[in-house]
């Protein structure tokens, strides 16, 4: 049998097909006096949006956003432009805002809108007179400020699985918020000369502070749910407060605190639950007062130093572990129900009270100054020396 080739050959063809851009949406971008305007659609928008020259900003689409239904950058130009607004609406944006000097007078604002949808902002090398304000809205949010100053820094990232992270700041009063979900607060290298708080809402979160001063007062709270708080070269001119499971509800919270010194009060609360708490090297003017509440609890001071030290941890089989802590006035631990434990070296106070509460409690004492032992001095305790 022969085969042969048949004569006729099917060429292969190249067909041109039909070009197809995905639509991300188009942000508008207007000036009235001296407000500039952006204004996004509910598709994906990303943006950037930067001042090039004095009271002259560059809006560029990114990943196929359009400007005023444009593919090229718009530029506004004013005598002043002292007001940043930007609304992207709904969809998963994206918007980075940088080198953006609005001081020209007492009313230089920036304010972000991020509306409903997984958004994702950068705030870069902006100072404002009066406030940056940002609301990222529903869902699953990004956003990361740096290199700010301004006098009321706003941070607020709504319900979803949020991170924030400020650093580089400086401020008169900073405030970052979150509601429910898993989120992360980061707040590092800056400072605030009133007040900053920071609520980080329920669900399990993490809350970082590192190299920090603030004139005023730091607040830190978070509702139900296992939370983890660190801080790290905290300096607070008056009083600082730390609160978990606010409203009394559970949650099995760890606070670990380094290297901080508070002008007058620090308060720490921690509701319900198996809750940690560690302070290294912690100096309080005044005051120092621990409620770790019901639950079992562990409370570990070193190198603390205070005029009042109060710590409370409810009913619950707790361990307080003292070692080189200064309470010259009061030095006082009550324990609650439960098979408690308290151990003290190289502790000093003029009036120490220790109180293990009702159960079976173990106290361990090895070298201690303690000027006078007031009547409450180790009640309830089997006394280990």
């Amino acid at each position: 049998m022969v085969f042969s080739k048949s004569g006729h050959c099917r060429r292969l063809k190249a067909e041109r097909l039909e070009q197809r851009v995905v639509l991300a949406g188009n942000v508008d971008v207007a000036l009235s006096f001296t407000e500039l305007s952006l204004v996004g659609d509910a598709d994906n928008n990303a943006i950037e949006v930067e001042e090039i020259s004095p009271n002259q900003i560059k809006v560029t689409g990114l990943a196929g956003t359009t400007i005023n239904s444009g593919v090229v950058p718009v530029v506004i130009s004013a005598p002043l432009i002292d007001a940043v607004f930007a609304d992207l609406h709904e969809g998963n944006d994206r918007m980075v805002v940088m080198n953006m000097t609005l001081t020209d007078n007492a009313d230089g604002v920036l304010r972000v809108n991020g509306g409903a949808g997984e958004d994702n902002y950068l705030i870069d090398n902006v100072q404002t007179t009066d406030s940056i304000i940002v609301d990222m809205g529903e869902d699953d949010d990004v956003v990361r400020s740096r290199y700010t100053n301004t006098t009321s820094h706003h941070i607020a990232t709504g319900n979803g699985v949020d991170s924030t992270v400020v650093e580089y700041f400086g401020a008169k009063s900073l405030v970052l918020t979150s509601l429910e979900g898993a989120d992360k607060i980061v707040a590092k290298t800056g400072g605030v000369s009133d007040m900053m708080a920071i609520a980080s809402g329920p669900e399990d979160d993490q809350v970082a502070l590192k190299n920090i001063q603030v004139g005023g007062n730091l607040y830190v709270s978070t509702t139900h749910g296992d939370d983890l708080i660190r801080t790290k070269n905290v300096v607070v001119g008056n009083s600082m407060v730390i609160l978990t499971d606010v409203g009394n509800d559970d949650g099995d919270d760890a606070l670990d605190m380094q290297n901080a010194k508070i002008g007058s009060a620090l308060k720490i609360a921690t509701g319900r639950g198996n809750d940690t708490v560690e302070l290294k090297k912690v100096q309080v003017g005044n005051i120092l007062k621990i409620d770790t509440g019901q639950g079992n609890d562990d409370v570990d001071l070193l190198k603390v130093k205070a005029s009042s030290l109060g710590i409370s941890t409810g009913d619950g089989s707790d361990d307080v572990y003292l070692l080189k802590v200064f309470a010259q006035n009061l030095l006082y631990v009550f324990q609650g129900g439960g098979e408690d434990r308290l151990e003290v070296e190289f502790c000093y106070s003029d009036s120490p009270e220790f109180n293990g509460g009702t159960g079976t409690d173990v106290f361990d004492e090895e070298t201690n100054y303690f000027a006078v032992l007031s009547s409450f001095y180790a009640t309830d305790y089997e006394i280990i020396v």
